[in-house]
């Protein structure tokens, strides 16, 4: 990049005064006399920062308006992680324990974030680091220092036009639906907290073999766990399947891409959850990397990740345009009403219910 997109030239030099002060001084000693950096960009421009979210429609609309936003306004290069290759806790102590980290940031569930931190895998942010932090709903700063929630989502039942209004939870268990279910195959803990949460009216403690004999009721309605978003759109579009039971704005992104599909938020209430942003410990970038997640919070990005994504603000001054944005997603007052996990518990428990999720899943 030119020296001259550097330097702030007071309007009362000429071009010739500018050129003898600053040969007399040295160039970089003059634009620090004029208030410039002259090394914080073209450091920027030379840095590279890895970063890994969710794959599918999550990683491509996240790139389009945040990477590709803060690129532009920082110089920054990001990497983002192939779309099969998840970031999990056993991933990122491996880099960790290299002592040279190839990831910056990942994107984090809730009890990820207290197991990673307690186990030293993440950085402590700073949050004089991240101001946006002041203008975040208490939740997405409820697992500092090690991660800061950036965007927020809820569980309900996505649906084929004409074979049921599917209002409350219960519906999914209707033997006249047998065979036309999908359930997420990782989606342990959204399945295990939701049913716990109907049966026993609490998120914790999980009353486990309850759920497991609820999960055993609902199986003859279930026609295919689904792996991916992909793999559920197939099914979906080859009508196998006429419900399922994902996330709000994975299903607003298929009716955005012309999908014919409706979202329900069951009449007894919806899981949610925030997606946290985690500096992998040791990384060579955390000032860069802090910079990014007050980059995320700011609220045009916030904004952004509304309108495209399909996922909830966690800035508590965003507001949109159009109150159609928060028809189909959780906003402002609306979290209220949510049902978030004890994310301390979740991280004590969600071993043993995944394993007793796979045991179920090959009987």
């Amino acid at each position: 990049m030119k020296e001259e997109l550097f330097i702030q030239v007071p309007k009362q030099l000429s071009r010739r005064e500018f050129l003898k002060v600053a040969g007399a001084t040295g160039l970089g000693a003059f634009l620090v006399a004029c208030g410039a950096n002259p090394t914080a960009t073209s450091e920027a421009v030379e840095r590279t920062m890895a970063i890994q979210p969710w794959p599918g429609s999550y990683e491509d609309i996240f790139k389009k308006y945040v990477y590709e936003p803060f690129t532009a306004k920082t110089g920054v290069k990001i990497t983002s992680t192939p779309q099969a290759e998840w970031y999990n806790l056993a991933k990122i102590k491996q880099e960790v324990d290299s002592g040279n980290p190839t990831l910056d940031i990942s994107v984090q569930l809730p009890g990820d974030v207290v197991r990673g931190g307690k186990d030293g895998l993440f950085e402590e942010i700073n949050v004089a680091s991240v101001p946006m932090t002041a203008d975040l709903f208490d939740q997405a700063k409820a697992l500092l220092p090690w991660g800061l929630g950036y965007l927020v989502y809820s569980y309900g039942i996505g649906y084929r036009p004409g074979t049921g209004d599917y209002s409350s939870w219960w519906d999914i268990w209707d033997p006249k639906y047998a065979g036309r279910l999908s359930l997420g195959k990782t989606e342990t803990t959204y399945v295990v907290q939701t049913i716990n949460r109907l049966i026993t009216g609490k998120m914790s403690p999980v009353d486990t073999d309850a759920v497991f004999a609820k999960l055993d009721e609902l199986k003859p309605n279930i026609k295919k766990m689904f792996e991916s978003d992909a793999d559920l759109r197939n099914m979906y579009n080859a009508e196998e399947i006429d419900a399922f039971v994902f996330f709000n704005g994975r299903v607003a992104v298929q009716q955005d891409d012309g999908i014919d599909v409706l979202f329900s938020s069951p009449s007894e209430g919806a899981f949610a959850a925030f997606d946290f942003l985690c500096i992998t410990k040791n990384s060579k970038n955390k000032d860069i990397a802090q910079e990014f997640i007050n980059f995320s919070l700011e609220p045009e990005q916030q904004v952004n990740i509304g309108k495209y994504m399909h996922y909830g603000p966690t800035n508590k001054t965003v507001t949109f345009d159009d109150p159609k944005y928060c028809a189909v997603m959780p906003c402002g007052g609306a979290m209220d009403s949510l049902w978030f996990e004890d994310a301390e518990y979740v991280s004590e428990n969600q071993d043993a219910w995944i394993e007793r999720w796979n045991e179920w899943l090959a009987g």
